[in-house]
């Protein structure tokens, strides 16, 4: 499990329930899910890049949206 990891669609779920709380910066996001990507995804900036496509899909999938600026300005909310 460690290796394999969980789906997309459970790290969808918890960016999800996070935003329900109002919008947050990217920081957060990272904090949430870093500790629980798979041990395939090695690397800081490897990790990174995943929360980031899967940011990116979410947001051409209409659940979320970019309130802030780019980098460390982003802020996520759930699309209105």
């Amino acid at each position: 499990m460690n290796n394999k990891g969980l789906d997309a669609k459970h790290y969808k779920g918890l960016v999800l329930d996070l935003l329900a709380l109002g919008a947050q910066p990217r920081q957060k996001i990272n904090d949430l899910l870093l500790s629980k990507l798979p041990a395939s995804i090695d690397g800081s900036l490897r990790r990174k890049e995943y929360i980031k496509n899967l940011l990116q899909e979410m947001a051409r999938d209409q659940q979320i949206e970019n309130v802030g600026g780019a980098t460390r300005a982003a802020k996520w909310q759930l699309k209105k």
